[in-house]
């Protein structure tokens, strides 16, 4: 059951049987440090400030600047338990570990190909 259903022109945000946060981007976003410090501010107002797990598909992201990137890895995990990443490729999947390996974020973070993984793999964090 969705409920806390927001939408605006950069993604949709809900909390996903109570237990996870789930956010899917629109059609060739390009994620600036300003479109990254709303959706934050965003994510937060959905789950309330509450510690929970996070899925984001994240396949329509066209691009992502560097200091969003590096806002989303420190400042954008707060109330963050973990955080999957739906991503279309293996190509995507290299890009991502990069994006860990060089900002760090402050809780797990994976990147899936499947949706069934993804949510698999946050079930041991709710």
């Amino acid at each position: 059951m969705k409920k806390n259903l927001y939408e605006n022109q950069y993604a949709s945000f809900w909390i996903q049987d109570d237990w996870l946060l789930c956010i899917k981007y629109k059609k060739e976003l390009e994620i600036t440090l300003d479109v990254a410090i709303d959706c934050t501010k965003i994510r937060m107002d959905v789950s309330e400030n509450t510690l929970m797990p996070m899925f984001t598909d994240g396949r329509n992201i066209k691009s992502i600047q560097k200091e969003a990137r590096e806002y989303l890895g420190k400042q954008g995990t707060k109330f963050v338990k973990a955080g999957a990443f739906l991503i279309q490729s293996p190509f995507e999947r290299m890009i991502g570990n990069v994006f860990v390996k060089i900002n760090r974020p402050q809780v797990p973070t994976e990147f899936f190909t499947n949706e069934n993984e993804a949510l698999k793999w946050l079930e041991k964090y709710k």
